[in-house]
């Protein structure tokens, strides 16, 4: 994988391609100055053996999902890992510790605004009033805004009166 002739074909399992050549490259410039690096690599893979046996057993002839139809596979597909909504509940969390003002309102409307390429579009289609308008519904928007966060102490209000009146009794 890291040595001097090492190619895709004999450093992936399936002999696809790198996924990023550079770093591959990169890694291998920097090897000479990197003595461990073979034996790091050695554990590694010496660690996920007994992992990878585990995570790929169904793949195995008469496994699982060998024996799935083309049907069943595509019905039970679904994404390997859970990153997906890991990474909109951190963007979300290392937002809101840099902007601390920012209302769950405008959050999802960046978070939208930034996933369906709006800016492009606006830069594309947007006339003078369209920008009006966007702006008079922001500030329509303060309003909603500040009745639920209204909501939220109420409710939160309401909790404690509950628990004190529990406690009374």
């Amino acid at each position: 994988m890291i040595g001097e002739n090492a190619t895709y074909e004999t450093g992936t399992f399936e002999g696809s391609p790198w996924h990023s050549e550079k770093v591959i490259d990169t890694i291998k410039a920097l090897a000479p100055t990197l003595p461990l690096l073979k034996t790091l690599i050695s554990v590694f893979f010496g660690g996920a053996e007994g992992t990878w046996k585990r995570f790929t057993s169904e793949f195995a002839p008469g496994g699982l999902i060998d024996e799935s139809t083309a049907h069943e596979k595509f019905i039970a597909w679904m994404p390997s890992t859970n990153d997906i909504n890991e990474g909109a509940l951190g963007a979300f969390r290392v937002l809101m510790r840099k902007q601390p003002q920012l209302t769950l309102l405008h959050y999802n409307a960046l978070a939208m605004f930034f996933h369906n390429n709006t800016g492009a579009f606006m830069k594309k289609k947007f006339q003078p009033e369209d920008f009006k308008y966007l702006h008079k519904m922001d500030q329509n928007s303060k309003g909603e805004e500040k009745k639920r966060k209204e909501e939220i102490i109420r409710f939160a209000e309401a909790r404690i009166k509950h628990k004190e009146e529990r406690k009374k009794k």
